[in-house]
C-alpha cells in the first residue's frame, strides 16, 4: 500500500503542472527517438547520485528549431533558475497546465453578448473557488485583491488570473450575513462599468451557498501532493520558481473540461487524478501524511530522494506496474499522457503554419514523461531531426546528505533497486 502511495506521488512529478543545475553533463550525440528524458547518474568522486533531465533540440531546413525541454515539477532552485534562462532564449515557449476554460483570457474583440457569456462562466468558476477557499481557510476573503493573494495555492493560481470581467472591469466581492450563514457575492457592472443598466450594461451577479460563520475549516492532511513531495525532499516546486507569465510563454494544454470529457469517454474516473494532485482524495491524504513524516527526518528525506532519483527514470514501467492496463487508473493515465501529447503537437502544427516564418526557435516545456511520444510525432509528422542534447541536473543526494558512510549509501541504493526490480517482476506475472 505504501509503495503504491509513494509511486503515485512520485509519478505526479513528471506527468500532469527544467534546467541547468550547479553541474551539467556535457552535450552528447543524439540517442534514439525512443530514449528517456530522465536518467540517474552516479558520481564516483563523492558517491552521490543525481537525477538528470534532457533538453533536446530538433532541426528542419526552412523551419524554426523545436526544443523539447523535459520537466520534472520538483527540483533544486538552481535547476529552475537556469532553465528559465534557457527557455527565455527561445522565441516561443509552449508549456503545460491543465486549467478550466473559464480561466482563459477573454478576447477584448468579442461582441458584448459573448463577453457577457464568458464573464458569467468566469464568475461561476470564481464562486466555486471562493467556496473551496472558505472551506480550507475558515473565512471568505475581504475583497478580490485579498482573494487573489491569500487563497490556498490550488485556488490562487486560478483566482489571481480572473479578477476582472470581459470588459476589463474588476469584479466586486461582498460578504453578506444571512440567517443561514455567510454568502460571498460577486458582481460585474456589465459593459458600461456602472451600476444598473439594461441589456449588456446590466449588472451580473453570482453567489456562493450560505456557510455558517462558525463553521470550522476542513481538517486533515490535504494540500497539493507535489508540494508535499517537494517539502519532503528538501527541493522546490516548479511554479514557485519559474515565471510562465512572460509574453512569449503560451499555455498549450487541454482545458479541464476537455480532459474530463475524454476521461469519461474511456470510462476512467475523471475526478481521481485531479484529487490525487490537489490532495483531496483519501489516497492523497495518506500519501501526504507519509511525506510529512519523511520531511521531519533529514535521513529519511535523503533516502526518499534516492528513491525518486532511481524510480523516475523507470516511470513508464512503474505506471504499468500499478495495475491492470484495462483498469480505470490505467485508462486515465493513458489519456493524461497520450491525448495531451496529441494536443501539444497539433498546437505546434498550427503555430508553425501561422507563425513559422516569424520564429527561429520554439520550445515545448512539458513533463519528461511526455517527451518520447512528442518527439516521435514531430519526427514522423513534421520531418524534424534530432540535434544536440544536454543533460541537466535536477537534484542530487550524497552519503553526507543521508548521514551515511559511502558503503552504507551504496548498500542502500543496491537494496532499493533490488526491491524495485522485484516489484516490477512480481507485477509482470
Amino acid at each position: 500500500m505504501l509503495r503504491r502511495l509513494f509511486t503515485a506521488a512520485l509519478l505526479a512529478t513528471s506527468a500532469p503542472a527544467l534546467a541547468l543545475g550547479a553541474s551539467m553533463a556535457q552535450p552528447e550525440e543524439p540517442a534514439s527517438s525512443s530514449s528517456s528524458y530522465v536518467r540517474a547518474q552516479e558520481n564516483s568522486e563523492d558517491s552521490s547520485v543525481a537525477l538528470e533531465v534532457r533538453i533536446r533540440r530538433f532541426t528542419k531546413e526552412g523551419a524554426p528549431d523545436v526544443v523539447l525541454a523535459g520537466a520534472v515539477h520538483i527540483a533544486d532552485r538552481a535547476y529552475y533558475e537556469a532553465c528559465q534562462e534557457r527557455l527565455d532564449a527561445c522565441d516561443v515557449v509552449l508549456f503545460e497546465g491543465v486549467r478550466p476554460a473559464a480561466a482563459d483570457p477573454i478576447d477584448p474583440s468579442l461582441p458584448d453578448a459573448d463577453k457577457a457569456a464568458a464573464t458569467e462562466a468566469r464568475m461561476q468558476l470564481l464562486t466555486n473557488l471562493l467556496v473551496a477557499s472558505r472551506r480550507q481557510l475558515g473565512a471568505f476573503p475581504e475583497d478580490m485583491d485579498a482573494f487573489a493573494t491569500t487563497a490556498p495555492e490550488n485556488v490562487r493560481k486560478f483566482a489571481s488570473a480572473m479578477t476582472g470581467d470581459g470588459w476589463g472591469n474588476p469584479f466586486t466581492l461582498e460578504v453578506i450575513e444571512t440567517d443561514d450563514g455567510q454568502i460571498a457575492r460577486l458582481t460585474s457592472l456589465g459593459a458600461d462599468g456602472a451600476p444598473g443598466g439594461d441589456d449588456h450594461d446590466a449588472d451580473l451577479t453570482t453567489e456562493t451557498e450560505a456557510i455558517r460563520a462558525d463553521a470550522n475549516p476542513e481538517r486533515g492532511d490535504s494540500g497539493n501532493i507535489q508540494l508535499k513531495l517537494a517539502k519532503a525532499l528538501g527541493v522546490e516546486f516548479q511554479t514557485d520558481i519559474m515565471d510562465s507569465s512572460k509574453p512569449h510563454w503560451r499555455n498549450a494544454d487541454m482545458t479541464m473540461e476537455a480532459l474530463t470529457e475524454r476521461l469519461v469517454e474511456v470510462g476512467a474516473d475523471e475526478t481521481q487524478i485531479l484529487k490525487m494532485l490537489d490532495g483531496s482524495s483519501l489516497q492523497a491524504k495518506m500519501a501526504g501524511l507519509l511525506l510529512n513524516i519523511i520531511s521531519m527526518s533529514p535521513r529519511m528525506s535523503a533516502v526518499a530522494k534516492m528513491m525518486v532519483i532511481d524510480m523516475l527514470p523507470r516511470a513508464e514501467d512503474l505506471t504499468g506496474a500499478m495495475g491492470d492496463p484495462d483498469s480505470a487508473d490505467a485508462k486515465a493515465m493513458k489519456v493524461i499522457l497520450e491525448d495531451r501529447n496529441v494536443f501539444i503537437v497539433d498546437y505546434l502544427k498550427d503555430l508553425l503554419a501561422v507563425e513559422g516564418d516569424d520564429h527561429d526557435s520554439i520550445a515545448i516545456f512539458y513533463g519528461a514523461g511526455h517527451m518520447p511520444g512528442v518527439e516521435e510525432m514531430i519526427m514522423a509528422d513534421l520531418g524534424y531531426e534530432p540535434g544536440e542534447d544536454e543533460w541537466l541536473r535536477a537534484m542530487s543526494v550524497s552519503p553526507k546528505d543521508a548521514n551515511m558512510s559511502e558503503r552504507e549509501f551504496s548498500s542502500m541504493m543496491t537494496m532499493m533497486r533490488r526491491m524495485i526490480e522485484r516489484q516490477l517482476e512480481r507485477q509482470k506475472r
